[in-house]
């Protein structure tokens, strides 16, 4: 209401002479049917989708020419992970299917999409709700990618959402160690963990998954637990990382409230949320990123081949590879030339779906390639916890060594 006062508006910050005020929290609006549908005018989107181009982004690979926008239905999440925050609210609210897909034709009217992002948090907390939705969604001949948990996963699930377009299933994984897995209050086990992965790579959907270490009870057991795993397992291509703590997580408000976060505003304004959670001392908890970025460069177990790389009359970059997982061979047109500028970059196989990690340096000629590569394979053939923890700090020492020389 003009003139009004704010400090009655729910969910703003405002300024006053003393400093900025913040209001409370305004609530979740609860019919999300209410909703009118975004509104893009003025965002020249048209554009945006014209120049999308293989390269752009991993999702692109379905096709030469995507035409792929963000959509969401449903806002935040039942569940409460220590790592995760929730920037629209913790109660978890869905759309109808109506109102969900009276938005689609919209988009595809208007815009010619091919791929549709499915943003939430979690596609959907219920299995009869994804069966209606592929029921529904099968007739567009539209690619789209959700995020969702591996405890509900079922072989009759994925083939249903894979016949209806599904082509990326990111999973919320983040460890292999069931004691880890407690601590964040994921509610999963490992064996949902090995059981869903397994379902997905056989079906022929594409697998995104993180597992990301220095939970409050990381130690070099758990560490174990996850990385043995890992090297066992290297055709899902499962990220490593580590934990970053954002503000509003789990992880967060306990360390404002013990103490490891002093300063709020400084801890936000640096932005560098990584932080030691664990029992590790920081020399053991700093070594584990070091690993991960040699374990991409020399232990990398999904490198494609590369076959050809040629401009045609058109001007029009052509990449063909053939895939490590089938060994199909992909005719990629319409790359964006500077994916070959970062070094390393993955693709989708278009016959089997999984991903193929490429590097636009010889890995070879890396330094110290040869030695580096040979300590890493020690690493993954460890016979036993001791042995694991030996070798892994034999290839971070040794590369640390090997950088200074």
């Amino acid at each position: 209401m003009d003139g009004g006062d704010v400090s009655r508006v729910k969910g703003i910050v405002y300024k006053t002479e003393e400093g900025y005020k913040q209001t409370a929290p305004r609530e979740p609006i609860e019919n999300l049917d209410t909703i009118e549908f975004p509104c893009y005018e003025g965002f020249d989107v048209d554009k945006y989708l014209d120049d999308q181009n293989l390269g752009h982004t991993y999702y692109t690979y379905y096709t030469d020419r995507p035409r792929i926008m963000p959509m969401t239905l449903a806002r935040s999440c039942p569940y409460q992970c220590k790592f995760c925050f929730h920037p629209v609210g913790n109660r978890y609210r869905v759309r109808s299917l109506d109102n969900f897909f009276a938005e689609l034709d919209v988009l595809i009217e208007k815009y010619q999409l091919n791929g549709i992002l499915i943003l939430d948090e979690l596609f959907s907390a219920s299995v009869e709700k994804i069966y209606e939705f592929c029921k529904r969604i099968r007739p567009y001949n539209i690619h789209w990618l959700v995020q969702m948990r591996v405890d509900i996963i079922s072989e009759d699930l994925l083939r249903m959402m894979k016949e209806a377009g599904c082509f990326t299933i990111s999973y919320g994984l983040e460890s292999f160690s069931k004691t880890v897995l407690k601590n964040m209050r994921k509610h999963i086990e490992p064996a949902d963990i090995e059981r869903a992965l397994q379902i997905t790579y056989e079906v022929g959907i594409d697998i995104q998954g993180n597992f990301i270490f220095g939970d409050e009870l990381e130690d070099k057991h758990t560490i174990y637990e996850t990385l043995s795993w890992w090297f066992r397992h290297p055709m899902y291509a499962i990220n490593l990382a580590l934990i970053e703590t954002y503000p509003g997580s789990g992880y967060y408000e306990e360390c404002v409230k013990n103490g490891k976060i002093v300063d709020v505003k400084e801890f936000i304004r640096r932005g560098a949320y990584v932080i030691n959670l664990t029992q590790l001392s920081d020399v053991e908890y700093n070594r584990l990123a070091v690993l991960f970025n040699i374990l991409y460069w020399y232990y990398n177990k999904n490198v494609g081949k590369m076959l050809e790389l040629y401009e045609d009359e058109e001007g029009r970059i052509t990449f063909v590879t053939q895939c490590v997982h089938c060994g199909a061979v992909n005719k990629y047109v319409g790359i964006d030339g500077q994916i070959f500028s970062r070094g390393k970059f993955q693709l989708g196989c278009r016959q089997c779906n999984h991903r193929n990690a490429f590097f636009s340096v010889v890995r070879e000629e890396l330094p110290h390639f040869e030695e580096m590569e040979y300590l890493c394979r020690m690493l993954a053939e460890a016979n036993n916890e001791h042995d694991f923890h030996l070798a892994m700090d034999t290839v971070t020492g040794m590369y640390s060594y090997l950088e200074k020389i």
